[in-house]
């Protein structure tokens, strides 16, 4: 096993990994390689793309989205792709390329990191995306891994979503609530998810795992129909994700509807005293539409296997309401919670 020095990589490490350099796009001119200190992209080919995908040829915009993975899960350098991707897709845009920091700490096995380059390249592969460049550094600074990506989306001007809501729009829900963070739970301690989970509920988690980029789903209902607002629900969980969408916004909503929730999450959020719709929830994606948009909407997600909830519809009064109870600004994540009791 090979320990990492302080300092970057020296050459023949740093060539195995940027051979990894995930889907091949026409637009990228320089990509990764040695001594090359910047990428070079054509806009005018991911203008074209992305026009042709929507069949809209209005002007391109470009999108830009920076987000790290600081806590511990099983695969880091896919969440860094999903999360960074999942964003992107909140906008109507496609993402096209990635960039990746990844800050290592002292003697940190290159084997790992290797893992970790291979999950990106996997994950961008399966999205589309381009692996363009990035830095790699083993420091003192940190104590565990920090991958941070920095992607690029683009979207032909009448796709992009606007963030323009008003009174009588609809708030639907896509998916279940904490869907990451029971993944994270169950990689966390398999045994105790076993003692209180049947087989079947286990495997309808790590089902559901693979749900956690929304870009499919952002996409398709993005070009179905029109979209007032998408957000993707992360730390904070769904509850969280609602208030931010709302509150700034000065409306309102009263929601009559249970947000779904995996099989089995309910017997691990009593034994480990968290609530699900404050935890993690990547995988989730919360939409407002017009009311006339409804049908459509529908219709196109009837080609995905996650369920989709009418939660409310919006109102003027500026007051957020799930069942009956107000939903108040997001406080810390309830995987903190989960994790205090995990081993209690």
């Amino acid at each position: 096993m090979v320990k990492l020095d302080r300092g970057k990589l020296n050459i023949d490490l740093l060539e195995k990994l940027i051979n990894l350099k995930g889907k091949k796009r026409k637009a990228v001119i320089v990509g990764p390689k040695i001594g090359s200190d910047a990428a070079v992209l054509n806009f005018n080919q991911l203008e074209k793309e992305a026009q042709e995908y929507y069949n809209d040829f209005s002007e391109a915009r470009l999108i830009v989205k920076t987000d790290p993975i600081t806590f511990n899960t099983p695969e880091p350098g896919k969440y860094a792709v999903i999360v960074n991707s999942n964003d992107i897709a909140m906008t109507g845009a496609i993402p096209v390329a990635l960039n990746v920091t990844i800050i290592l700490p002292l003697e940190f096995p290159y084997e790992e990191l290797v893992k970790i380059q291979q999950q990106i390249d996997e994950e961008c592969k399966n999205q589309g995306i381009s692996l363009i460049g990035g830095h790699t550094e083993v420091t003192e600074a940190v104590t565990k891994p920090v991958i941070s990506g920095a992607m690029l989306g683009v979207v032909p001007e009448n796709q992009m979503v606007t963030d323009r809501i008003q009174e009588g729009d609809l708030l639907w829900f896509s998916g279940w609530g904490g869907l990451e963070g029971m993944t994270i739970i169950l990689d966390s301690n398999r045994e105790l998810c076993e003692r209180l989970l049947n087989q079947e509920e286990i495997d309808k988690i790590e089902e559901a795992s693979s749900y956690l980029s929304v870009l499919s789903r952002a996409l398709a209902f993005n070009k179905a129909t029109k979209i007032n607002q998408m957000h993707d629900p992360t730390e904070g969980g769904v509850l969280g994700a609602i208030y931010e969408m709302l509150f700034s916004a000065n409306y309102g909503v009263k929601i009559t509807q249970h947000i779904p929730l995996l099989a089995g999450c309910e017997k691990i959020s009593k034994r480990l005293k968290f609530d699900p719709l404050k935890l993690i929830s990547s995988g989730g994606l919360l939409i407002i539409t017009p009311p006339e948009s409804r049908e459509k909407l529908e219709k196109a997600n009837s080609e995905f296997k996650t369920p989709l909830v009418l939660l409310g519809e919006i109102t003027a009064e500026k007051k957020l309401v799930y069942l009956n109870e107000e939903i108040t600004e997001p406080e810390a994540d309830h995987i903190i919670i989960a994790f205090q009791n995990m081993f209690s």
